[in-house]
């Protein structure tokens, strides 16, 4: 199994009945030696839905760098589950097992570059605890940079998109789904610029989500000049409205982890809209904090009071608002998708960010 952009992609999506099903096979292949070769598994909702506590990319890679030379040099910091480059430009992905081995890994500033005539060379990099692609995705930020990148050799362009983007870390993001797909732009930036003015807003094409909900979907970043207008976006705009779309408003950077005593996880759902379930769900609960979509027929619920928890648990089938769906308490984190960190428009593929 390789990961070199130059070559062939030896990539395969495999598609299951079911959630649980894609997710054991997974955990099953991954990590396994195949005729001499790492065979990297990685089931979607881990993509769309990475554990920042245990998670770091690498930047600065040469283009030749494969998945299993990342994996080889960062296990020496512990126990990996998976590492990702796929559309990842000159970085990597490294989720581990634990976020102790996250934080060793913080140490590293090299990785091999060997060479016919230096066969120990090095290379420097720089690794960071990964909590969203505002460092990751610099393909996505294209038509903020100037004209004639054609013309410009791939040193200069990648220095003025990392430019770009360490601007754009100045500002504050939310994130916005729900959003009805033939939503213009600059209707929604007109709404949302009612709490603070607007730097700059783009919408990741996230395909698991956008084809969650019967009638397609999108979500925008959008980058407020301050602090109090991204808190006032989330406080006013979550639950709104918009569009006849319930809009889903969250802050992103940093870890956005659902609470584990408070969700539910449900899967075997019937296809609908993260609108249709909060209507079917709300006569039966208090206040509803955030309907996530994972994918058709998966989500997850993060309620106000554990009571509502415990209520929607012990609610009989007969009477139980999708009594054809399979329900959970969380027993372990699962962080939110930052959607900072989802698949766009411009690439495709399971890179999650």
């Amino acid at each position: 199994y390789t990961q070199n952009p130059q070559v062939a992609s030896n990539y395969a999506r495999i598609f299951y009945e079911t959630e649980e099903q894609a997710a054991k096979a997974a955990k099953a292949l991954n990590g396994r030696v195949v005729e001499g070769k790492r065979i990297h598994a990685l089931h979607l909702g881990s993509a769309l839905m990475p554990n920042y506590q245990t998670s770091v990319y690498v930047t600065s890679l040469d283009k030749g760098v494969t998945e299993e030379q990342v994996y080889d040099h960062f296990k020496q910091f512990g126990e990996i589950d998976f590492t990702n480059r796929r559309n990842c430009g000159d970085a990597a992905i490294i989720c581990f097992k634990n976020a102790a081995s996250a934080e060793k890994a913080l140490a590293c500033t090299t990785f091999p570059a060997p060479t016919e005539e230096k066969k120990d060379a090095t290379k420097e990099v720089t690794v960071k605890k990964y909590d969203g692609p505002i460092v990751l995705r610099p393909v996505a930020l294209k038509r903020k940079l100037k004209t004639g990148d054609e013309e410009k050799d791939q040193e200069e362009r990648t220095k003025e998109q990392q430019s770009v983007l360490g601007k754009l870390k100045a500002y504050y993001p939310i994130f916005v789904g729900n959003v009805p797909l033939n939503c213009p732009p600059l209707e929604l930036k007109q709404y949302f610029a009612q709490h603070g003015p607007i730097k700059f807003m783009f919408s990741p094409q996230i395909l698991a989500y956008r084809n969650s909900a019967p009638h397609p979907v999108k979500t925008f970043i959008i980058y407020y000049m301050n602090r109090p207008s991204q808190q006032n976006a989330v406080r006013f705009f979550d639950h709104k409205f918009f569009g006849g779309h319930r809009l889903h408003v969250l802050p992103l950077r940093g870890t956005q982890n659902l609470d584990v005593k408070n969700t539910i996880k449900l899967t075997k759902i019937p296809f609908m809209s993260e609108d249709a379930l909060f209507k079917k769900i709300k006569p039966f609960v208090g206040k509803i904090n955030r309907i996530v979509k994972k994918s058709r027929m998966a989500a997850y619920i993060e309620l106000e009071d554990p009571a509502d928890v415990t209520k929607m648990m012990d609610v009989e089938t007969a009477d139980h608002p999708l009594p054809k769906g399979k329900m959970e308490q969380l027993k372990t984190p699962v962080s939110t998708p930052d959607r900072e960190t989802g698949n766009r428009s411009s690439y495709s593929g399971s890179c999650s960010l």
